[in-house]
């Protein structure tokens, strides 16, 4: 069922926020720019908001502070947490508050908590980093920019999930989608809540403009550090391609800070945890915006190659649409060099490979039915290095590495986990399928010495794998790891150079 726009403005208009009201937080950040502000004042205006004074004292005598005696004084929890601490308690708090006046789905209130709180990150983070003179306001804009899909969703959480969740949809298009369901887009509902609720004039046009920009660019530093945050995805598992594009460019144009958006998102990722934790969430289901950022890059990649050949398939020669490709496929390979990646082999390093591999898991394997996880370890790797030298171990290295890339298949997601050891995820139609492959790269490795410099290094390799359905709901990177390092230790135990296997049951 569609609203009309009367009916969506009447639901804003009856929005009643009895707890965790923005003003509180918004006052609180404007004593702090006051030095001759003591605690006690601090302490008073909370204590005006009864729910934010429990949720100070229940976050200050939690196991994260571990208090050597209880706190009971708003005072004494100021002194023990600092205002730095306060101020993001009393904003998410907030946020929270303004959630719940909503009557939201607890799942969808947990989503756009957590996006709110990276969105905030994010915006303080380009703020920093452009120099913005209070970096403290552009995490407020961030936190609050999307209060207007949250009043969306609270009306229709079906329609805006169908809307958010099409990650081929352009930002335009979303918005047009909204209007034609609810009678106006989330920046506008935002930015009427905004004066409803009494807020600064700064965050009514901040939230009414986060995903709008003139031709000529943002005009200010602030604005871009808000137009950052508003490229991340309202949940962690949908990025859309429209808004992939816009913090590539904004990053790469406008934030000197970074280099690279993956190490802007790595950041906020990591404050995002520590900051859950100190919130007194167990984070299980936070937000994973790296792994959102890898598939949407992946996935992205593949649409763009597509469509390139559909466009040009019945009109141009093959030459040509030879030379279309390689230019789509050489991008795809520059982003991906971008990754995480051991320079002496160019494989994926662990964290690469963790982050797609819980990406594919979290896929369930896409069409295959098994996943297997192998180690291989290189036999006597220390006595070569002793006796040749690192170069020697080095050269090794490199070459084993060179040989998995080319016994792999496309599927198969491999890299140096350390030192001489190497994980490969296989994925396969069977287990039998996924040993097969496990023992293909094994044979390939050992199938002739590593020349260097007019020596043989002999090669070696024990292997420990195991399989798994890729159906089952409980799958775990961690267990898998665990169980097929001990089929290495296993076969390490009866004879080096050999394989152990096992698989799990369904």
């Amino acid at each position: 069922m569609s609203f009309t726009l009367s009916e969506t403005l009447r639901a804003i208009q009856a929005l009643e926020v009895t707890s965790g009201h923005p003003r509180v937080a918004l006052r609180l950040i404007e004593l702090t720019r006051d030095s001759e502000v003591g605690v006690e004042e601090y302490a008073e205006w909370i204590e005006k908001d009864p729910s934010l004074t429990s949720r100070i004292l229940s976050i200050v005598n939690s196991a994260w502070y571990a208090p050597e005696t209880p706190i009971h004084t708003v005072h004494r929890g100021l002194c023990t947490l600092g205002m730095s601490q306060v101020r993001t308690i009393a904003l998410s708090h907030c946020v929270a508050g303004l959630h719940q006046a909503m009557a939201l789905h607890e799942n969808d209130a947990r989503q756009l908590w957590s996006a709110s709180l990276c969105k905030g990150i994010t915006a303080r983070r380009v703020a920093e980093s452009l120099g913005v003179e209070d970096p403290q306001e552009a995490y407020v804009a961030g936190m609050l920019q999307d209060i207007g899909l949250a009043m969306l969703q609270s009306l229709d959480r079906d329609a805006v999930a169908e809307i958010h969740g099409n990650a081929r949809l352009s930002q335009a298009e979303a918005l047009e989608a909204e209007r034609a369901h609810f009678g106006l887009d989330h920046l506008e509902a935002g930015a009427r809540m905004a004066r409803k609720l009494g807020l600064p004039e700064l965050y009514q046009e901040t939230i009414a403009q986060h995903h709008g920009v003139s031709e000529d660019g943002p005009s200010d530093l602030f604005t871009i550090s808000s137009l950052v945050a508003a490229t991340l995805p309202h949940s962690g598992q949908t990025w859309s391609h429209d808004s992939l594009t816009e913090l590539k460019r904004l990053v790469d144009s406008h934030v000197p800070g970074w280099r690279q958006e993956e190490a802007l998102i790595e950041e906020v990722q990591e404050e995002f945890g520590e900051l859950d934790d100190r919130l007194g969430n167990d984070g299980s289901d936070g937000t994973k915006l790296l792994d959102a950022l890898i598939y949407a890059s992946q996935e992205n990649a593949k649409a763009a190659s597509a469509t390139v050949a559909q466009n040009i398939g019945l009109r141009e020669d093959r030459s040509h649409l030879h030379r279309k490709l390689t230019v789509v496929e050489r991008a795809h390979l520059e982003a991906e060099q971008r990754a995480d990646r051991d320079p002496l082999t160019q494989l994926f390093n662990r964290g690469g490979w963790d982050r797609r591999a819980r990406v594919k898991l979290s896929h369930k394997g896409g069409d295959n039915k098994t996943l297997g996880v192998a180690f291989f370890d290189l036999d006597h790797f220390k006595e070569l290095n002793d006796q040749h030298g690192h170069a020697a171990g080095d050269a090794l290295l490199k070459e084993i590495g060179a040989r998995m890339q080319t016994a792999i298949r496309e599927e198969d997601l491999i890299c140096r986990w350390g030192g001489d050891e190497f994980v490969i995820l296989f994925c396969a139609e069977s287990p039998a399928n996924c040993l097969e492959a496990a023992q293909r790269v094994k044979e390939e490795l050992q199938s002739a010495p590593v020349q260097f410099e007019g020596t043989e290094l002999p090669v070696s390799v024990t292997v420990g794998f195991v399989s798994i359905d890729a159906d089952r709901g409980d799958l775990n990177l961690g267990d898998l790891l665990q169980i097929a390092d001990e089929q290495l230790y296993k076969a390490k135990s009866i004879q080096r150079g050999t394989l152990s296997s096992t698989q799990v049951a369904s």
